[in-house]
């Protein structure tokens, strides 16, 4: 199992380094990782420090670790929803890429895959992850739940600004590394897990 590695203002440049070049929610994303938090990278338990952070090498692990640890976190969590961002995929691009899976929506610019912790299970998880179309995967969790209308679900669109909502009370925030090994993560103090 992945150990999580301490990164702190290092791995707070990353993820900003990638965040604050995108549009809508991850630009807004990278607003959030510059609160209080803890910013780390879960990698195998003999990962140096210095190697830890070499952010754009891979070699480290593999992707499927990547899912199964993002996973883990997950499930160790009270209740909320996952939402992954497809930071490349515009809405334009879906007549031409439909997505899998139906738990995905628009705001007219970008897509985003939602997973509720009530629907949790890996397949699902490695499903939802591989309709990323972008290399980089940028991601959020929040606790609470995306409450759509009949319309809304049918049509996979939601207003301007809806995501935005979310992304403001995401307690942990992830940004795949080491060419997609991994994850750099800052997690809110907020962001307490299931007692052991």
């Amino acid at each position: 199992m992945a150990v999580e590695i301490s990164l702190g203002d290092a791995g707070r440049r990353y993820m900003q380094s990638i965040l604050r070049p995108c549009l809508g929610v991850a630009a807004l994303l990278s607003e959030v990782v510059e609160k209080p938090g803890d910013i780390f990278a879960p990698l195998p338990p003999a990962t140096s420090h210095d190697r830890a952070l070499q952010f754009d090498s891979g070699g480290l692990a593999s992707l499927s670790g990547a899912i199964d640890w993002l996973f883990f976190d997950l499930a160790h969590k009270k209740s909320g929803t996952l939402v992954l961002l497809d930071v490349w995929l515009q809405a334009k691009d879906l007549k031409a890429r439909r997505p899998a899976v139906e738990s995905y929506l628009s705001d007219g610019s970008q897509i985003y895959y939602y997973l509720s912790l009530a629907a949790l299970d890996p397949r699902k998880l490695a499903v939802l992850h591989k309709q990323i179309s972008s290399f980089q995967v940028v991601g959020f969790f929040f606790p609470g739940g995306i409450d759509l209308s009949f319309e809304q679900r049918r049509q996979h669109l939601v207003p301007a600004g809806y995501v935005e909502q979310f992304a403001k009370v995401a307690t942990t925030v992830y940004v795949s590394a080491y060419d997609q090994e991994a994850w750099v993560v800052w997690q809110s103090p907020e962001n307490t897990p299931l007692a052991a």
